[in-house]
């Protein structure tokens, strides 16, 4: 019996990678502008007197105004940095190729390269541009389905998945 074979070779844009990175780094991104606002409201309130008695009407709203303005600027300064980090991490993955067999899946960098057999996987879910396949630790595969030369292949891959994990492609 002939072993199938499917070689793919991917060149990652910041949109495959970003929501991965992106949702890693929103929780931290919350809590952070969170923090800076309870921190600046407390600081405001125990000088509230001190405010109230010594400076000006306008400068006390120019200071609310600084305390909203604070963690916004903050959380914009932080997805601006966020997208840097994506379009950066995009370019330096360069060019994979990745050879999906009935082993498991062999994947090629520049000065890299790994294979994972398929007990290594424990599902595979196909999204609308793209596969992942998801490890047994919460790593994976990210396969865009710009890929693939046509329907018929990604079929191919759907099979050829769904019979190394010895269960069907997810769809969402």
């Amino acid at each position: 019996m002939a072993s199938e074979q499917i070689i793919l070779e991917v060149s990652y844009l910041p949109k495959d990678i970003r929501k991965g990175i992106v949702t890693k780094g929103l929780s931290a991104l919350i809590i952070s502008a969170l923090f800076q606002f309870i921190a600046i409201c407390i600081l405001y309130l125990v000088a509230s007197r001190y405010l109230t008695e010594t400076i000006s009407g306008t400068l006390r709203v120019f200071l609310l105004v600084f305390i909203f303005a604070c963690p916004l600027i903050s959380v914009a300064v932080d997805l601006i940095t966020l997208e840097y980090f994506v379009r950066a991490r995009a370019r330096r993955i360069g060019t994979v190729t990745l050879s999906i067999d009935e082993t498991g899946i062999r994947s090629s960098e520049e000065n890299r390269s790994a294979k994972l057999d398929w007990k290594a996987y424990k599902r595979a879910v196909e999204f609308k541009d793209k596969f992942e396949i998801i490890t047994v630790k919460g790593g994976g595969v990210l396969i865009p389905k710009r890929c693939f030369d046509s329907n018929e292949s990604i079929q191919a891959f759907r099979e050829l998945v769904s019979k190394g994990l010895n269960k069907a492609v997810e769809t969402k």
